[in-house]
């Protein structure tokens, strides 16, 4: 990940701790946040970081606190000055409403007066506590007139704030400290009257939620009871099930001492029918991980493919429009053309989709061709020019043979890698061999890639057998039935 896109990361998690109330891992990921935003050249996105860092300290009660948020959103003010006007109302209007919760008169007036040319930009919660905070800064400087005229603009804002709690309402409070102040005593009345009205009603809205939540609470307490009685019911007929299959195996195994030729041919034919339906349900796992591969790897070179190539088109066309700056957009355009080939190269790596057109011996000459730039020799060999191999098939052989040289070139220190592929009988049989340090196959743990090979050759009613020592190589053969992975014939 980028730094920017780190960045971003660590933003989106504050932002769920802070809705989940996490407040301290709120804390830590605006600060990695920061940290990231400050290796971008993203002026806007790092301003944006330092803003939720001021949020952060300003939640708090503490003076020092406060004067660290203040000192983060006159940050971000200064970063982003010349790049977003919205932006910097929010911050001018967020550093007076923090100079007014200290009382800092003079600051507070100063700021909220700067953003008061951007509050066009506000939205209707933003624009109350402008207002608010005016009112509030003129009241205590005795310039009721004015102190008047914005806490009128701020009653308007909160008719029009879509959510609203008992702390908005804090405004006729204010509004009738004020009109008591100027002696209009029935205005002072009806604004007090107004404001226990509506602090009765959102305080009871408040506790009401209060108790939906502990409702909403309660009953998931109580579904999460029924789920546990019901995985111990469940867990109990389980029980019961298994002494009912329990008592079922042993009286069939008394009637097997009886007829024991019966069962026993019976169980191989369905041993041999189980067997049977595994690999033909490994087999179609197989073909449709195969074909999700191919859709993927199409949609990743279409997509991600196309807009890296618009991309291409418009570094190009920027830099013909400015001649003065060609060798960096030159650089530019490098690195989208080596992100279009890595594309290409993990596209084809995910699904090599060249076996569809020139079939798996063609595929598999092109990719040990490539090999002779490392290994002193090789050998591939191909001796059945007349046999058309199923397409699920070739691209099982494919991952198969490729997943034993990228173990030769991880693992053996080999210089040379042979592979015989010819028809032997009725069988095809596939011979790969290297000269590198080997392995003692009794001591050795089958991985993750091997254990794939065994499976893949099962699928298609293979056999592959392993041959290696310490210091001799390391060889593997497999032999498929041709009746199973020829291409058969439509009508």
């Amino acid at each position: 990940l980028s730094d920017i896109q780190r960045a971003k990361l660590y933003q989106y998690l504050g932002l769920c701790h802070e809705i989940l109330g996490n407040r301290e891992y709120s804390f830590s990921s605006n600060v990695m946040a920061y940290r990231y935003a400050k290796k971008s050249n993203d002026r806007s996105f790092i301003a944006n970081t330092l803003n939720n860092l001021a949020g952060e300290y300003f939640n708090r009660s503490d003076t020092k606190s406060k004067l660290k948020s203040a000192y983060y959103f006159k940050t971000a003010l200064a970063v982003n000055y010349k790049e977003d006007s919205a932006k910097n109302g929010l911050y001018l209007n967020n550093l007076g409403a923090l100079y007014t919760n200290l009382r800092n008169e003079k600051q507070a007036l100063f700021y909220l007066l700067k953003s008061n040319k951007y509050k066009h930009f506000f939205n209707q919660s933003e624009l109350y506590n402008f207002n608010t905070n005016l009112g509030a800064i003129y009241l205590l400087q005795g310039n009721y007139d004015r102190s008047t005229l914005y806490y009128n603009e701020a009653l308007q804002s909160f008719n029009g704030l879509v959510v609203k709690s008992s702390a908005d309402v804090e405004i006729y409070y204010n509004l009738s400290e004020l009109e008591n102040i100027k002696g209009n005593y029935r205005k002072s009345l009806d604004y007090l009257r107004r404001y226990f009205d509506l602090k009765k009603y959102y305080d009871a809205k408040e506790r009401n939620d209060k108790v939906i939540e502990m409702q909403e609470k309660y009953f998931a307490s109580e579904k999460k009871k029924q789920i546990v009685q019901l995985k111990l019911n469940n867990r109990q007929a389980k029980l019961s099930y298994y002494q009912l299959q329990n008592g079922i195996i042993v009286s069939v195994l008394m009637l097997g001492l009886i007829l024991s030729l019966f069962f026993y041919r019976l169980r191989r034919k369905r041993q041999a029918l189980i067997i049977e339906r595994k690999n033909e349900l490994k087999k179609a796992t197989l073909e449709a991980s195969e074909i999700e591969k191919l859709r993927f790897s199409r949609d990743l070179h279409d997509t991600l493919g196309g807009s890296l190539t618009l991309l291409g088109l418009l570094v190009n066309q920027a830099g013909d429009k400015n001649p003065d700056q060609t060798s960096e957009f030159n650089k530019l355009n490098e690195l989208v053309q080596e992100a279009i080939n890595d594309l290409r190269r993990v596209c084809r790596d995910i699904y090599p989709s060249e076996i569809l057109v020139s079939g798996v011996i063609n595929s598999l000459k092109n990719f040990y061709s490539k090999l002779g730039i490392i290994h002193e020799s090789f050998t591939f060999n191909y001796a059945a020019d007349d046999l058309k191999l199923e397409k699920g098939f070739s691209i099982n052989i494919y991952r198969m043979l490729q997943e034993l040289t990228n173990n030769t070139l991880k693992y053996a220190d080999s210089s040379s890698i042979e592979v015989n592929i010819q028809k032997d009988g009725g069988e095809l049989r596939i011979l790969y061999r290297d000269n590198g340090k080997g392995v003692e196959l009794n001591a050795m743990q089958k991985g993750v890639g091997l254990n794939s090979l065994e499976e893949r050759t099962k699928a298609y009613k293979g056999s592959i057998k392993f041959n290696s020592s310490s210091g001799n190589g390391f060889t593997a053969v497999m032999r498929f039935p041709l009746n199973e992975i020829e291409e058969k014939e439509t009508v």
